[in-house]
């Protein structure tokens, strides 16, 4: 059983251009779902999605942004589940966070659109921060002991 798994494809050695990472990305996917599919696994499509990251420099903000790439079909990772019908990937801009384990984030940091926490969030920090404080409120307010707590 595999859940929750992250491929994260980035090459240190060379500068690729977003159609180099895009094509690298898309075999690493499909090797993985065909993996899954050899030892009688699927990927989940609900489940599946991807972000497409490059960066420009703006002269006038005087900073790199990130470039949105996932309005572009050009980008699609189409892949198949074990009966043949094919599927596409999720493409997510970098602001949209997605929740894995229980929190909300995105490369871009944002938890906005599906945080719970005040409005001067500063971003997943805080709604960890938020579940840890409820968690040690129960604890302390419940009859479990330490050696209880920690096993």
């Amino acid at each position: 059983f595999v859940d929750d798994t992250d491929i994260i494809h980035i090459n240190m050695k060379k500068r690729e251009t977003i159609n180099e990472v895009h094509a690298a990305l898309t075999a690493s996917v499909r090797s993985w779902n065909n993996l899954l599919m050899a030892t009688g696994g699927t990927l989940h499509p609900d489940k599946c999605f991807y972000y497409l990251m490059s960066y420009y420099y703006d002269e006038r903000k005087q900073c790199w942004l990130y470039e949105d790439h996932s309005e572009d079909c050009y980008y699609d990772i189409e892949l198949s589940l074990p009966d043949g019908t094919p599927f596409l990937m999720k493409h997510h801009s970098v602001e949209h966070p997605e929740t894995m384990l229980g929190v909300a984030t995105s490369p871009s940091g944002s938890c906005r659109s599906k945080c719970s926490c005040s409005e001067d969030c500063k971003g997943p920090l805080d709604v960890l921060i938020e579940k840890a404080s409820d968690c040690a409120q129960k604890v302390l307010g419940s009859r479990v002991n330490r050696r209880q707590f920690w096993t």
